[in-house]
């Protein structure tokens, strides 16, 4: 698991998200229910604990509870389909430049090309990142998505496509997408996956 996810990034990415207006109640337990079936809900209890609940995963009065801030923002942006996007985020958020390693091997050469985070966009389908220069790497939304400290690991995809004006559209089969942070502490030495 990653750095921690925070209620914060949890606000971010329904603002960022295909359903900015989606029907949410996020806050402090205040001894009542949001009052409508249709909401999801993540609320800090008073007992320092975390629950997260949404009508069609069960009901209200049947929360899941988590001990930490984290367990619940990463089990509520699950649940509401926006996990990847905010890891994404958060990690662009500590860490602005990153090399690509992507199945065949480096995109560019690493110490001399790297990249900054524009954009991640998210159509319900395909999540999109898009980086400087017109970098656009397009993954399924099913894609698994891990933050590892200076490393984002992007697994478990049919297929993936790497787009720029200087090197063509790029398709790729299963396998590892790596994005390492541009660090004299990270050293582009491979890949964290297996290939």
């Amino acid at each position: 698991m990653g750095p921690t996810l925070t209620v914060a990034d949890v606000r971010e990415a329904i603002a960022a998200s295909d359903e900015p207006y989606r029907r949410v109640w996020i806050g402090e337990e205040n001894g009542r229910l949001p009052g409508d079936d249709n909401v999801s809900v993540l609320v800090r209890r008073l007992d320092g604990t975390w629950l997260t609940s949404y009508f069609e995963r069960g009901s209200y009065q049947n929360p899941v509870v988590f001990k930490s801030e984290d367990e619940a923002c990463r089990d509520f942006l699950e649940m509401i389909g926006q996990l990847s996007p905010a890891v994404i985020r958060a990690f662009f958020r500590r860490w602005h430049s990153v090399y690509f390693l992507m199945p065949d091997g480096w995109l560019g050469r690493p110490y001399d090309e790297w990249y900054e985070l524009e954009t991640v966009a998210d159509d319900g389908v395909e999540l999109t990142i898009i980086f400087d220069g017109g970098v656009r790497l397009t993954v399924p939304r099913t894609a698994t998505v891990r933050d590892l400290g200076k490393h984002l690991l992007i697994t478990d995809f049919e297929s993936a496509i790497l787009s720029g004006s200087r090197f063509g559209t790029r398709r790729y089969r299963p396998g590892v997408i790596e994005l390492m942070v541009v660090s004299m502490n990270v050293l582009p030495v491979g890949h964290l996956g297996s290939r």
